[in-house]
């Protein structure tokens, strides 16, 4: 038996505890961080029943991970864009530059111009299967309208 659950970007980011209900069963699955789309888990006995009453088969678990309004994810790289006011990339200044864990707070030179990015190493999204291990966050800094 196939079935496909959809997760939010920060499910798959944070991992945790996931309630299936198949049939009139849940199904309680313990996901580690760092999920991908079209990720797969076989969950033993909890298939559809056999043939001729045999034991049930094995549940194959398809996840789908949902878009996110502020991040894009690229392998274990996110992508996030952030609005400079015309005074930041006059001057410079701080910029409080969004994560999926906190802000972090970064210096911008003065006289940005065009679409500069910067490389955040670390803040992306976890390795799965790998505690600890993190891509990057890269920032793409655009113009205030």
């Amino acid at each position: 038996r196939n079935m496909d659950v959809e997760l939010e970007l920060m499910e798959a980011y944070h991992g945790g505890r996931h309630v299936l209900h198949v049939g009139q069963e849940q199904l309680a699955l313990a996901l580690p961080p760092g999920m991908e789309d079209g990720h797969r888990i076989r969950v033993k006995g909890h298939g559809d029943a056999g043939k001729s009453g045999g034991d049930k088969g094995d549940l194959l678990v398809t996840f789908r991970v949902k878009a996110h309004a502020r991040f894009t994810r690229t392998g274990n790289d996110l992508h996030t864009t952030v609005v400079l006011s015309e005074r930041i990339r006059a001057f410079g200044g701080d910029v409080l530059i969004p994560t999926p864990g906190d802000a972090v707070k970064i210096s911008v030179e003065p006289g940005v111009h065009g679409r500069p990015q910067m490389r955040l190493a670390k803040r992306g999204f976890p390795v799965y299967d790998q505690r600890g291990e993190f891509g990057d966050l890269i920032v793409t800094f655009i113009a205030a309208d």
